[in-house]
């Protein structure tokens, strides 16, 4: 079983988290994240997902885990910027009553490496609803294997409270 990196330890080295959202959702998965093959050079996949239409967002392993990477469609999916959500507990996106089904997402991630299934509501910075209709959430690894974060790409979302 691979380890876990400290996340101090993360921070000081630097972590390409683009670069590692996309390819370790390859090797999990088998399928290329939002136009990146997991092949090209940092700065490739950066751009890729910069460019993606879904929204891809990761944190690390922090004990309130904090976002470390969101590219510009998950901001717009959050009524905000990149900047705004960087640094945020992760489980902030999730209203305190839906944080048990998320709580368990991760439970089966960390038995699985991914789950391709997920569903659940989350709120924008307007206190809007929307739900994941299908997202998948997946251990981000570095090269070495050592787990550095989890990651997410919400496929499909829908709104519920009206805009």
């Amino acid at each position: 079983v691979a380890e876990d990196r400290a996340p101090a330890e993360a921070a000081r080295l630097g972590i390409d988290w683009p670069y590692l959202v996309a390819t370790s959702y390859r090797r999990l998965t088998g399928r290329n994240l939002a136009g990146s093959t997991g092949d090209e050079t940092p700065e490739a996949v950066a751009a890729a997902l910069a460019a993606a239409s879904v929204p891809v967002l990761a944190h690390g392993l922090e004990p309130e885990p904090i976002l470390h990477y969101v590219n510009p469609a998950c901001a717009r999916r959050f009524a905000t910027t990149p900047d705004a959500l960087l640094g945020l507990p992760s489980s902030a996106t999730t209203l305190p009553d839906d944080r048990p089904q998320r709580t368990a997402a991760f439970e089966m991630v960390r038995r699985r490496g991914w789950v391709d299934d997920y569903s659940g509501i989350r709120v924008d910075r307007n206190s809007r609803r929307f739900e994941i209709v299908q997202g998948t959430i997946w251990e981000v690894r570095d090269d070495a294997g050592v787990r550095v974060g989890d990651a997410a790409v919400l496929e499909v979302t829908a709104d519920i409270d009206d805009a």
